[in-house]
């Protein structure tokens, strides 16, 4: 079993970027409630001097930090006039005129702007449940301490492999210790199969002495180190040197082959569902040389009556078309035709 990190397809965040951003998202949502309003003057919003004092530092090939930190206060009181003039033209409405979609940049650029506040007055670096993203708020940094990327920006999966099949246990945007859940992974594999494994094979973070203590109670042995000086028996029950590449192989293909290393869907719920397929396509690409001949024969027969049921349906709907005009219309009305004519 592993943990590993689903990137996201997103610009490595900044906090003077973001704050760039958020600006021009304010300054357009600004110009939408002006013109939905009973006109008259425009509000001055500075934009154009506030641009030009982000491309300053922004342009800078190795700014300092005063040069930073000063670009960073002045987009936070570029963003905080544009947030209340905001407020000053919505007491103008009954609601939110805008579509949700406005609504949910506003609150997005709200919380962002208290964030960078809050580490502005307080010289951190670091703010719970921070936004780098403005179009996936969802999105959080997760320091992963590798040499290549220390922090990587997306959702953090947990799979387990047994006999070359990725199961996905966890998938969740915050930052999370997997060593803390050996228990629950396990459980999952007593539900899955009705039975404890004889052999758990995992890194150092799950070798606590309470996950130890757990598995020696249920009999599952623990390829790992032992604590303390290791008895001559315990050799045995060592990881040896590429017994983990199964788990770290299945990891990579799916990240290289499959896609995991830059899941592009925008809204969370979609990304939810773009990091399982992953590991799923790495788990399939597994099973045709074990299963496929023998279920196709074994099913065939259950496959070609509901393919001819499909069939069917596709062809009553060509026929209700009131023109096969397309190419591709005619071929499947005639490939549909041909294939339900056989026996």
């Amino acid at each position: 079993m592993d943990a590993t990190v689903c990137p996201q397809d997103i610009a490595y965040p900044t906090d003077l970027n973001l704050l760039d951003e958020s600006r021009m998202m304010a300054e357009s949502i600004i110009d939408k409630l002006h013109k939905l309003g009973d006109g008259g003057t425009k509000p001055r919003t500075y934009r154009k001097k506030a641009r030009r004092d982000y491309l300053k530092v922004a342009q800078n090939r190795n700014p300092g930090r005063k040069a930073i930190r000063k670009g960073v206060k002045a987009q936070l009181q570029y963003l905080r006039r544009d947030l209340k003039i905001i407020e000053k033209q919505l007491d103008n409405f009954d609601g939110f005129p805008l579509k949700h979609k406005w609504q949910r940049y506003l609150w997005v650029i709200q919380t962002l702007y208290l964030q960078q506040k809050e580490m502005m007055d307080k010289k951190a670096h670091s703010v719970d449940h921070r936004i780098v993203s403005i179009h996936q708020p969802h999105v959080r940094p997760i320091v992963r301490g590798k040499a290549r990327n220390r922090t990587e920006f997306g959702a953090k999966i947990h799979l387990s492999l047994v006999d070359g099949y990725s199961f996905l246990d966890t998938i969740s945007w915050d930052a999370y210790n997997e060593g803390a859940h050996l228990q629950e992974y396990v459980g999952n594999y007593r539900a899955r199969f009705g039975f404890y494994p004889a052999k758990v094979l995992a890194d150092r973070l799950y070798c606590s002495r309470e996950n130890r203590k757990w598995l020696k109670e249920r009999n599952i042995r623990l390829a790992a180190k032992p604590l303390g000086r290791p008895p001559a028996k315990a050799v045995a029950d060592h990881v040896r040197p590429g017994e983990r590449n199964p788990i770290e192989g299945k990891v990579g293909q799916a990240k290289n082959g499959y896609g995991m290393n830059r899941i592009r869907p925008g809204s969370g719920r979609q990304a939810n569902h773009g990091s399982p397929p992953s590991s799923w396509c790495s788990t399939w690409s597994n099973w045709p040389g074990r299963h496929c001949c023998a279920r196709v024969f074994q099913h065939g027969k259950a496959l070609k009556n509901r393919l001819c049921s499909f069939l069917k349906q596709w062809q009553v709907y060509l026929k209700f078309k009131t023109a096969l005009t397309s190419k591709s219309d005619r071929f499947l009305m005639s490939f549909t035709a041909e294939f339900l004519s056989r026996p």
